[in-house]
């Protein structure tokens, strides 16, 4: 799957090199994810019946399918270079959430569909050569929904004013400055606790609502 959608990703570049016109990729690559299979385990993956694999895969899989996803980005780099593009490119590589069996969120507490900071607090890395200094590292707090309007003001537009949304605040890839913004409400529950991150203006960030008191966030 991994090196199916990197070779989807790679042909339109190529495409509207040669159109020279602009396009957006929204490229979801879902390694390392279960199911847990690695490039050449086709016959773990007629072994399972469920998307979900929880008897499956180990700390060598998960290396694998961590390495196959890095071949893949590097392959979509690659053709930015090749074709002229990468100047006038930006590339956005995060994550949905974070970390879960395999991974290491330390120093973190907390896992993917927690509201700790290791369920939260995901790796994003911005490349825009000339306008973001390579190296360079930012402590601004975002969202993913934050990057639908920084990407439409980089690229000099507005969202349409049938779409547009409350979700999301710009951010300026060149100097992001260190500004709060609200928190929106969600909840979670696992491992008998539920949490949901506390409304704007709170002193705190986490609210534990199977006791009504604050729980700590980090």
């Amino acid at each position: 799957m991994t090196n199916l959608l990197g070779d989807r990703a790679v042909r339109p570049v190529e495409g509207y090199a040669k159109a020279k016109e602009p396009f957006l990729i929204s490229l979801h690559f879902t390694a390392p994810h279960w199911p847990w299979e690695g490039p050449v385990d086709e016959a773990e993956s007629k072994r399972i019946k469920s998307i979900m694999h929880r008897d499956g895969g180990t700390q060598r899989t998960y290396t694998a399918m961590v390495q196959s996803l890095d071949v893949n980005v590097g392959r979509v780099l690659r053709a930015l270079d090749a074709n002229g593009l990468a100047s006038s490119t930006i590339v956005v590589f995060t994550s949905d959430d974070g970390g879960e069996r395999f991974s290491n969120t330390w120093p973190f507490s907390g896992m993917k569909h927690e509201l700790l900071e290791g369920g939260l607090r995901v790796p994003t890395i911005a490349r825009w050569p000339g306008y973001i200094a390579a190296g360079s590292v930012s402590d601004q707090a975002m969202i993913t929904m934050d990057w639908m309007p920084t990407l439409l003001a980089a690229a000099g537009t507005l969202p349409d004013a049938a779409y547009r949304s409350r979700n999301g605040r710009g951010r300026r890839p060149t100097s992001i400055p260190a500004t709060s913004r609200p928190i929106a409400t969600a909840s979670s529950t696992r491992r008998r606790r539920r949490l949901r991150v506390a409304p704007p203006r709170s002193d705190h960030l986490l609210e534990d609502l199977s006791t009504q008191r604050s729980a700590p966030s980090y």
